[in-house]
């Protein structure tokens, strides 16, 4: 029994080990070699900043069998990772960690993992401490047993770098529904243009609002049409106390994306907040209809400040004194 437990972590550090995305130019050459991580059905993680420019791509993963990178399924700026379709032949990768693990290691590092907190408009990152300087770099993370934790990555605000840990929970709630080849993705996103955003969202991950308003605000000057900086525009300006902005920002992001499903939860909680019902149920709808998670989410919010409610105009119409 021992022996096969040792197997399989040693199989597990393999994987994790030897999972490596390549890149390669409109002539063949090879331009980049990264860390991936092959998950279940087919696909994989991936550094975006590794596709930027790329004819083509191929994982070879722990075996050292090779797959071609098919088709881009997903990608998020803000974590800098990518999700790839390479097939249904490609192994199904390590484990997932079914805890929080209080140590992972990325590319050989070992951080220390911080509490989870809310950093942005869509999901929670646990800052990493790492004993040894550590490479700008997205990268996928382990935990001791070599499972799979979640995705490093790094934002340089004002000349300090800065480490995140996204859950694999966040990663699987990326949507899914894209299928472009690398050419049809890159015609689509350019690096250069997005630096702006990329830089707001360091700020923003590092609990400078201040900064973060400046470069968002910045960000959807210089890309009106990216309805997810408005998005993180309405949070930073909820986080500033901005209330009748954020709810305009966040009206624009679904303006411009009526798939953004955060953008929605987002906007019935602070219409709910400041006491439409009304506008927060036809969000509740919108959610419910996609048939998105968020609708329980924001279900949950509607319900509690409806028993509440309840529960003040019993007292005030004489049923009860008012603690």
């Amino acid at each position: 029994m021992k022996s096969a437990v040792l197997a399989m972590l040693a199989v597990s550090s393999l994987a994790q080990a030897d999972t490596r995305l390549f890149t390669y130019g409109p002539d063949g050459r090879l331009l980049s070699e990264s860390e991936a991580a092959i998950r279940a059905g087919g696909i994989a993680y991936v550094s975006r900043d590794a596709l930027f420019g790329a004819a083509a791509a191929s994982i070879r993963d722990e075996r050292n069998a090779w797959h071609q990178v098919v088709w881009i399924t997903a990608d998020d700026a803000e974590l800098g990772v990518a999700i790839v379709w390479i097939g249904l032949q490609a192994p199904p990768g390590p484990d997932a960690s079914t805890k929080a693990p209080s140590t992972v290691t990325c590319a050989g590092h070992t951080a220390q993992v911080g509490g989870l907190r809310e950093v942005g408009a869509e999901g929670m990152l646990a800052r990493l401490e790492y004993a040894s300087p550590r490479p700008a770099a997205n990268a996928p993370l382990f935990d001791e047993h070599g499972l799979f934790a979640g995705w490093h990555t790094s934002r340089t605000v004002d000349g300090r770098v800065f480490h995140f840990a996204a859950p694999g929970g966040r990663l699987e709630m990326i949507p899914r529904t894209s299928r472009l080849t690398l050419d049809q993705w890159n015609a689509r996103h350019d690096s250069g243009k997005e630096s702006i955003y990329t830089r707001a969202i360091g700020h923003l991950y590092a609990d400078d609002i201040d900064g973060a308003l400046f470069y968002l605000r910045e960000a959807v000057e210089a890309a009106p049409a990216n309805a997810r900086a408005w998005m993180q525009l309405g949070f930073a300006q909820g986080k500033a106390g901005q209330s009748r902005q954020r709810i305009e920002s966040y009206r624009k992001a679904i303006e411009l994306d009526p798939s953004l499903d955060a953008a929605r939860y987002l906007l019935g909680m602070n219409l709910l907040m400041s006491g439409d019902r009304v506008g927060a149920l036809v969000q509740h709808k919108a959610l419910k209809d996609r048939k998105s998670h968020y609708a329980t989410r924001l279900k949950l919010f509607l319900d509690s400040l409806h028993v509440d409610e309840l529960k003040d105009n019993h007292v005030h119409h004489g049923h009860g004194k008012k603690a």
